[in-house]
C-alpha cells in the first residue's frame, strides 16, 4: 500500500513540475509581458516590418488583415535533434495605440509529431527567447 501511494504521489508530483513552467500557466498580466511589446512607431510600419520578419524566417503568409491587425502563417515544417519531427507557425496581431505607438502580441504555435500524430507543444518559461528573438528582429526591421 505504501507503495502505490508513493508511486501515486511521484506521478502527481511529475505532473504539476510539468506544467508549471509553461507560459499559459502564468497570470495574464505576466504572460503578457513575454507575449506583448510596444514599439514607437506608426502602425503602417510596424505591420509590414512584422509580415517581413515572418517572410524573411522562412514563412509563408497564409492570411492578413489590416483593420484588425492579424497577420497569419502557414506552417513550415523541420526536423531535429530534440523534438524530431515539427511544425510551427506565427500568428501576430498588431494593436495600435496611437498615430506612433502600438503593440504587437505574438503567438506561436509548435507542433510535434508523435506516433504518428501531431501534438501541440505549450511552450515554456524558457521558450521566453523565442519571443525576445522575434521582437528584435520586428525592432531591427523598424530601424532599416
Amino acid at each position: 500500500m505504501k507503495t502505490k501511494t508513493f508511486l501515486i504521489g511521484v506521478a502527481l508530483l511529475a505532473l504539476s513540475c510539468a506544467t508549471q513552467n509553461k507560459i499559459i500557466n502564468l497570470p495574464k498580466a505576466e504572460r503578457e509581458k513575454i507575449t506583448n511589446r510596444q514599439f514607437d512607431h506608426s502602425y503602417n510600419k510596424v505591420f509590414v516590418s512584422v509580415m517581413t520578419v515572418f517572410e524573411n524566417r522562412g514563412f509563408t503568409i497564409r492570411n492578413t488583415d489590416k483593420e484588425t491587425g492579424l497577420i497569419d502563417t502557414d506552417y513550415k515544417s523541420g526536423h531535429n535533434i530534440i523534438w524530431g519531427d515539427y511544425k510551427n507557425k506565427m500568428n501576430a496581431r498588431i494593436i495600435k495605440l496611437d498615430d506612433n505607438s502600438c503593440i504587437v502580441k505574438l503567438n506561436p504555435y509548435i507542433e510535434t509529431k508523435t506516433f504518428g500524430s501531431w501534438e501541440k507543444v505549450e511552450l515554456r518559461l524558457k521558450d521566453k527567447e523565442v519571443f525576445d528573438k522575434y521582437f528584435n528582429l520586428i525592432q531591427e526591421e523598424l530601424n532599416y
